[in-house]
């Protein structure tokens, strides 16, 4: 029992860590004299996050396919060669009360004219970025272009299809009063539970989903109201994560026990 008191209290201090994603957002645009085509991307990191794609952070994943030619298209390469994502975005998983580089490779396709890539201010928990070459190391790039409010990054060099972009988070102030507005209506009851439970307080039109300690999805909906029961009854006892993403882009997480 104090084994299992100890793990519970471990993943529940992690785990029920939950602000919105810390993310920079990309705009990606190829200029040609015959028009303009657009693309929005973004990089980022969520405590829940992993290298694979998460689809309650609106991952998306594509075959590892080339893609067609002539067509504008912005893509990401994590660190495992099993996938290729297509936009929106490449979350990777954020260090709470650590400071980390993160490697974002980036794909572009892209048929001559200008490449212009541009962004906003940088978020809360991040150091500094930069854009980089794929084949030289930092500090000394070909290309190194640090991520400043204003300024885009150019070049009419169309055999530049792959670019890193390298960004220092610091969560060592990721504080729970930073995510208490995103958590505090949030009821989830009895837990530990002995065979349903409850969750209150997450807007309609939410995905509560429930995962094994191997990440494992066991359970999945969209609720229809303010209220929704887990039957855990088919589930075998141990430790299970309960997420919750909202349509305003809020992820909540918290554990169920399974006695």
């Amino acid at each position: 029992m104090k084994i299992i008191s100890a793990l519970i209290a471990i993943f529940l201090m992690v785990y029920t860590l939950s602000a919105q994603t810390v993310q920079i957002p990309l705009s990606f645009a190829n200029v040609l004299p015959t028009g303009l085509s657009t693309f929005n991307f973004s990089v980022g990191a969520h405590p829940a996050a992993t290298d694979g794609v998460d689809t309650v952070l609106k991952e998306q994943e594509i075959p590892s396919l080339p893609p067609p030619a002539g067509v504008f298209i912005v893509y990401s390469i994590p660190p495992t060669p099993d996938f290729i994502w297509l936009s929106p975005r490449d979350i990777r998983a954020l260090k709470i009360g650590e400071k980390q580089l993160i490697t974002y490779e980036i794909g572009v396709t892209w048929n001559g004219g200008r490449l212009e890539i541009g962004w906003g201010q940088m978020p809360k928990f991040v150091d500094s970025a930069y854009i980089t070459d794929v084949i030289t190391d930092f500090p000394d790039n070909f290309i190194k272009q640090k991520l400043l409010p204003g300024v885009v990054y150019s070049t009419t060099n169309s055999a530049i299809t792959k670019l890193k972009v390298l960004v220092w988070y610091n969560a060592t102030e990721f504080s729970s009063v930073d995510m208490a507005s995103s958590t505090s209506q949030l009821n989830v009851y009895p837990n530990p539970s002995d065979g349903f439970v409850r969750v209150k307080g997450a807007d309609q039109g939410s995905t509560v989903s429930v995962r094994d300690m191997t990440g494992k999805v066991c359970s999945e909906a969209v609720l229809d109201s303010s209220e929704h029961t887990i039957d855990l009854s088919a589930f075998g006892p141990g430790i299970y994560s309960m997420s919750v993403s909202d349509q305003r882009g809020h992820y909540r997480t918290c554990m169920i026990v399974r006695r």
